[in-house]
């Protein structure tokens, strides 16, 4: 399995303009390193979403399919990957007053093979300052949190915030045997640049020797409109001796 992990600066403006920015990236990523598992950045349609309304924005989807993720399952039958795609603002209900941070992840076929709903929502008192959980509600702790990509490769699944709550990436059963639930831990991001400076490589770092697992950590970076946030990037990709 060769792995990328892609960073942007996703805007508000266009969401395809966005689409076109990642079938860039990962025609970069599958022509020029053979790269057949790919993970997107969180929030990859427009980080503006996270201080909407369900109400106020198009960009709302329920978790059945919608033109956003036939999208984004077309990109990974285009370029025959796995595709982690980050994660986008999705509603249950049409009268929902808050979103669910949701990740889905795509087959090189285009099938939709796993869904998770961010559980631990981001909290900074700053500066600046951040609450996810204004406008979005936190995923059922008993959810999926594991997709088996292949025989050999089983992902755990989980969203930026999550990876400072180690018992979320829990291993159970026997280390050294093919039956362990997982092998890699996957997390889109979007870490602020204080967070970041202070503990985005050290947690990731932290649970891939913990779990004996790699971790894919895609982040967005730089300055966005609307909502005024810096994200602090520094995509990682690190091997369970914890080397990045």
């Amino acid at each position: 399995m060769i792995a990328a992990a892609l960073q942007l600066t996703t805007t508000p403006e266009s969401v395809h303009a966005n689409l076109n920015t990642l079938r860039s990236l990962i025609n970069d990523a599958t022509t020029k390193h053979n790269a057949n598992l790919v993970v997107l950045p969180e929030y990859n349609r427009s980080l503006a979403e996270t201080v909407k309304h369900p109400s106020t924005t198009t960009s709302t989807t329920t978790t059945a399919d919608t033109p956003l993720q036939d999208a984004l399952s077309d990109i990974a039958k285009e370029f025959k990957v796995f595709l982690v795609a980050g994660s986008i603002p999705t509603i249950q209900e049409p009268d929902a007053t808050k979103f669910q941070n949701t990740l889905f992840v795509f087959n090189p076929d285009g099938e939709r093979i796993a869904t998770y709903h961010k559980i631990h929502l981001f909290k900074f008192e700053g500066p600046p300052a951040f609450d996810e959980g204004e406008t979005v509600v936190a995923g059922a702790t008993d959810q999926s949190l594991t997709v088996a990509l292949t025989d050999e490769w089983k992902a755990r699944l989980s969203i930026c915030y999550d990876v400072r709550f180690p018992e979320l990436y829990r291993q159970q059963g026997d280390q050294n045997s093919n039956n362990r639930p997982y092998n890699i831990i996957v997390c889109p991001a979007a870490f602020t640049v204080e967070t970041g400076k202070a503990h985005w490589e050290v947690l990731l770092r932290a649970r891939a020797i913990e779990n004996q697992a790699y971790v894919i950590a895609s982040a967005q970076v730089g300055v966005h409109p609307v909502t005024g946030r810096t994200t602090y990037g520094h995509s990682l990709i690190i091997d369970p001796w914890g080397t990045v």
